[in-house]
């Protein structure tokens, strides 16, 4: 056993090569294999990164986290209180690609109106209005709500002001100077809409959703009942300017009951005298709390030609009673009614042949009053 032992150590001995020193060679090449190793993984790992970020980025555009439900923080809100019709159509036929009637979503915001009461300190609020305006005299009453104030000079001009919600209409006597129109020289359009602003803004009646919102104006002519419309500056008499609310969230407009008329209506004249400048303004202005608001569920575009059809919405304007209408097209928007009401509330606005433009309400009938 013990000579065995000594001719395995022999054996091992003689195979055993004593140990060479590492030469540059060796150096270099194992250097170059961890860089292609280093190379090789950090080109995986950046792949991979990229493939694994598409795939979440995919997955969570493709299976987004649903919202929340829509709060109705309001409780069941009041039915949107729609005047009467300007027209009745015959029938109602829907012209919309499938794709044009998918709801632009499952809710929309609604808006607290805060309304205004009668107090002891209304009229006299409202006498400082009329100042503001350049009406100095005593008002006469003409209705519980509604105070009329005049003045004579330079010429007759009335204005009846509603004491309650602060909505007016002035008028300026225009036609009891028969010279008035002999020198007539009118602001181009965007001075008729500066003007507008600058005196709402002096009266203190300039919201901030009317200094920002949009402005039409409407070339007028002298009538024997008012006013025409005509096509240009210069056939034109007077500019009638119309302003209306900003878009809610930058996407909808807010319509009113006629869809050309703005909260604020003015017609200007072409005279230089300040007290001249308004033959008429018409103010159907009513505040809007935008910082209290809540979802709600609403209902899609074809619910709302549904309800048109079956008589639950609101023809605003069409240019022939009694005609068959093609809805062309179905949007979101809201309603700015000219009578106060509690909320500012969806609406959706169905626009089509023979300028017709009707209104049905957008909230789900699970949240309206019935």
């Amino acid at each position: 056993m013990q000579l065995a032992s000594i001719f395995l150590i022999l054996a091992l001995m003689a195979t055993a090569q004593p140990q060479k020193p590492v030469t540059l060679t060796q150096t270099a090449f194992v250097a170059r294999r961890a860089v292609v190793v280093f190379g090789i993984t950090l080109l995986v790992y950046v792949v991979g990164r990229f493939f694994i970020d598409s795939f979440t980025q995919y997955w969570i555009a493709t299976h987004p986290t649903p919202p929340p439900p829509p709060t109705h923080g309001f409780g069941i809100l009041p039915k949107i209180a729609f005047p009467t019709n300007v027209g009745t159509p015959t029938s109602y036929k829907l012209e919309l690609p499938p794709d044009r009637l998918a709801p632009p979503s499952d809710r929309a915001y609604v808006f607290f109106m805060p309304s205004q009461r009668a107090s002891l300190l209304a009229l006299s609020k409202a006498k400082q209005q009329a100042q503001d305006l350049g009406f100095l005299l005593e008002p006469q009453q003409i209705t519980n709500d509604v105070y009329r104030w005049s003045h004579s000079q330079p010429l007759p001009a009335t204005l009846d002001y509603n004491i309650v919600n602060g909505t007016f209409t002035q008028k300026l006597d225009w036609q009891s100077d028969p010279t008035f129109l002999q020198t007539n020289q009118l602001p181009n359009e965007d001075d008729a809409i500066a003007m507008t602003r600058t005196m709402l803004q002096a009266a203190n009646l300039l919201g901030q959703d009317i200094a920002t919102g949009s402005a039409k104006i409407t070339y007028l002519k002298a009538g024997t009942s008012g006013y025409t419309p005509t096509v240009s500056l210069s056939e034109s008499d007077f500019l009638q300017v119309d302003i209306f609310r900003t878009q809610i969230l930058g996407t909808y407009d807010v319509v009113t009951d006629a869809p050309t008329h703005g909260a604020v209506r003015a017609i200007i004249t072409g005279k230089q005298d300040t007290n001249l400048r308004f033959a008429m303004i018409d103010y159907k202005y009513l505040p809007v709390d935008y910082t209290s608001a809540f979802t709600y569920s609403i209902i899609s575009p074809s619910e709302a030609f549904v309800d048109l059809r079956a008589g639950k919405g609101y023809t605003a304007a069409m240019s022939q009673s009694g005609t068959d209408v093609t809805i062309r097209t179905i949007r979101l928007g809201y309603y700015d009614s000219f009578t106060p009401q509690s909320y500012l509330q969806p609406i959706y606005i169905l626009e089509g042949d023979g300028g017709y433009i009707g209104y049905v309400s957008a909230v789900s009938p699970t949240w309206e009053q019935q």
